[in-house]
């Protein structure tokens, strides 16, 4: 019979690295070379925190604090350029707690942090760190601004952001949009801004010579007054020039909400109808469908809170999702408003960024999300 059979305390201790000095010299032993040997014992060996600007602590063995770089692109040897991880774990195993712990000390070395929560996990780091909590509740209705933005975040990205929430809330996520809605709210959208941002105070010269000529070939394609003479007409194109700037000017927006944006949209998107000879849109449908988020709607509160700032300048945003993933009408807004939000971090702010969906799978059980 083998010794090692027999005598199991022995062969636990001397099992430890270093400890096979211990082991009786009758017991049979694996012979190997020393360079193929240290292959088994390259994790045997004290840990020390890495070279990098970006700690996040963890403890070792001896519970002692290591810090370590987890994106792997930061420390002084660089692993990836692109870090994304998952946390898995059965219930009750601390994931939401570990995280907890992860998403704090990013934030504390200037992270920007987005979280999709699911259950209530992070509401207290939030308010300890006071950040930007967004969830729904019957008592307190899940509130937001999105078409408050600055300058800086005026880009071809948040117009197509803003303008497939209009389209969302007009049309419907099942709904079908025509190439000339879509341009006209993109249209819609632009001048908003350019009427909160810069004002209008008359059209250009370039401007109205674009207008009278557009206009003049409209004149003559309609044909309507085939007895008018070129003057008579130049003078008419030139009047209706004057209502079209007339009616501009009497457009304000004094505050970026969606109150603002329904009434400048309701009082333009008839105007350029008419401008450019456009037919088949249905101003009804769509003043009816968004007047369910203007002031008296259902949803007047969602879309029109007054924040201290937008939610680019929010450094810890948390979306609850949970009460509000099966709502077919919420939550593909606050979906676009997340994709948004991160978007626009990623691409225009230049610190560390983050993006945690906790319970990811009941996040992306939605087509949209995903």
């Amino acid at each position: 019979m083998s010794k090692r059979a027999y005598n199991q305390l022995e062969l636990f201790v001397n099992s430890f690295p270093g400890n096979c000095y211990g082991m009786n010299e009758d017991y049979d032993r694996f012979l190997t070379l020393g360079d193929a040997a240290m292959c088994l014992m390259y994790k045997e060996h004290i840990q020390h925190s890495e070279e990098t600007p970006l700690k996040i602590y963890y403890t070792d063995r001896q519970g002692v604090p290591v810090a370590i770089d987890i994106t792997g692109k930061e420390g002084k040897n660089k692993l990836t350029d692109n870090s994304n991880f998952f946390c898995l774990g059965p219930s009750g195993s601390g994931k939401s707690f570990h995280m907890n712990s992860v998403v704090r000390q990013l934030y504390e070395q200037g992270t920007d942090v987005v979280m999709v929560d699911t259950g209530n996990s992070y509401e207290g780091l939030c308010e300890y760190l006071g950040g930007k909590y967004i969830s729904y509740t019957e008592e307190r209705p899940i509130t937001m601004n999105p078409f408050r933005i600055n300058r800086a975040e005026m880009n071809v990205e948040k117009t197509g952001f803003l303008k497939n929430l209009v389209l969302l809330i007009w049309k419907g996520s099942q709904g079908t949009v025509t190439k000339t809605e879509d341009r006209l709210i993109e249209q819609v959208i632009t001048e908003y801004y350019d009427t909160y941002f810069n004002g209008f105070d008359g059209f250009t010269p370039l401007q109205r010579e674009d207008l009278r000529k557009g206009l003049l070939i409209d004149d003559r394609n309609h044909a309507e007054k085939q007895d008018e003479d070129e003057g008579e007409r130049t003078g008419r194109i030139e009047r209706m020039i004057d209502e079209m700037e007339r009616r501009r000017k009497e457009l304000k927006v004094e505050e970026l909400s969606f109150n603002s944006f329904y009434e400048f949209s309701v009082q333009r998107i008839p105007d350029i109808c008419a401008e450019n000879h456009i037919s088949g849109i249905d101003i009804s449908t769509y003043r009816y469908m968004m007047k369910d988020f203007y002031r008296g709607g259902n949803h007047e509160k969602t879309l029109n809170e007054n924040m201290d700032s937008s939610l680019f300048d929010e450094t810890f945003i948390v979306f609850e999702i949970d009460s509000i993933k099966d709502d077919p009408l919420l939550f593909p807004l606050v979906t676009l408003i997340i994709m948004d939000v991160f978007l626009q971090k990623m691409r225009i702010k230049k610190n560390r960024k983050v993006l945690v969906i906790e319970e990811a799978w009941k996040a992306i059980a939605s087509p949209l999300m995903a």
